[in-house]
């Protein structure tokens, strides 16, 4: 009964472990994969974004860019909306994995020196580097919905 009682113990550990290993993996992914298309988003829309201002600017007439400007107003209010939550995300993330470094360390570093292992505890993720990237977007997205505002205002350019 000994035995049977210790055999499941040490699967339930090894379960537990696989769990563990897995979710370090998922938490880096997800937040490797959350950036990859966020920039690509951002790199597209910035882009169109300017273009689109430079050639309402030159080619239309007060009175018939509003719809434009509202329609380039949301987009970016919803992108700045964006930009703050990926930046929330970033330091989430590496709170996660830090948790996550630190229970493995607890566990694997019962019988070592825990100055040696000290180091393992900051997450690999950049969290903070994450956290004033999107802050930093967001402030971008300000400034054009003020570019877009003035776009009200301003005389068609174009003969």
């Amino acid at each position: 009964m000994g035995t049977k009682m210790s055999e499941e113990l040490l699967q339930r550990q090894q379960n537990i472990d696989w769990l563990r290993k897995k979710q370090f993996d998922e938490v880096s992914q997800q937040f490797r994969t959350t950036w990859d298309m966020y920039l690509k988003f951002y790199t597209v829309f910035l882009t169109f974004n300017i273009s689109a201002l430079g050639l309402t600017i030159q080619y239309m007439a007060g009175a018939d860019r509003l719809p434009i400007v509202v329609a380039f107003l949301l987009q970016n209010i919803n992108s700045l909306v964006t930009a703050v939550r990926i930046g929330h995300f970033s330091r989430h993330m590496a709170a996660r994995l830090n948790c996550i470094c630190s229970d493995f360390l607890r566990l694997e570093g019962s019988g070592n020196d825990s100055r040696d292992l000290r180091f393992l505890t900051d997450s690999a993720i950049p969290g903070e580097l994450g956290y004033w990237g999107g802050i930093a977007n967001a402030m971008g997205h300000g400034l054009l919905i003020a570019c877009w505002v003035s776009v009200l205002f301003l005389p068609k350019f174009a003969k």
